[in-house]
């Protein structure tokens, strides 16, 4: 068990390190110029419906990002939260949310699907999710630090 514990923690500890050197690259490299065009996307997957207060799963699916590591800040619609350590992904150590802003921040950590749990509002109504990504990519042999939206759902 200890095996797989110290596993898991050098695992998280690269993660985090890699999530911290994305973060000083690109702030070093430049935004994708405008008018270029996209190399990732990341598309949200939702249910076609839900109950009042009840739970649902929130898939994102990322393409294109350099090293499948980036990061997704999603808002929530009013009246519904994020339900809390429900994440699954490898970049658990780098999610937070606000609940007073509604704002979820995510990471990809060397995969292409994350997924969390939300906790739908107490009326019925149509809901609007909203989020941007920040990733590197590749175009042209360059790096490039790329920022976009959430599609999907």
């Amino acid at each position: 068990m200890n095996g797989k514990r110290n596993e898991h923690k050098k695992t998280v500890g690269v993660i985090s390190i890699l999530i911290v050197l994305l973060s000083i690259l690109t702030t070093l490299i430049g935004m994708t110029p405008v008018g270029a065009a996209q190399q990732a996307t990341v598309t949200r997957t939702l249910p076609s419906s839900v109950a009042p207060n009840g739970q649902f799963t929130v898939t994102l699916t990322q393409t294109g990002f350099l090293l499948d590591i980036g990061l997704v800040s999603e808002v929530l619609p009013p009246g519904f939260d994020y339900v809390t350590g429900s994440y699954t992904g490898n970049a658990s150590d780098h999610v937070t949310y606000n609940p007073a802003t509604r704002v979820l921040e995510v990471g990809f950590g060397f995969e292409k699907t994350i997924s969390y749990k939300a906790r739908a509002g107490s009326r019925t109504e149509t809901a609007v999710f909203s989020g941007t990504y920040n990733a590197l990519v590749s175009a042209n042999n360059t790096w490039l630090k790329e920022e976009g939206y959430v599609t999907g759902d």
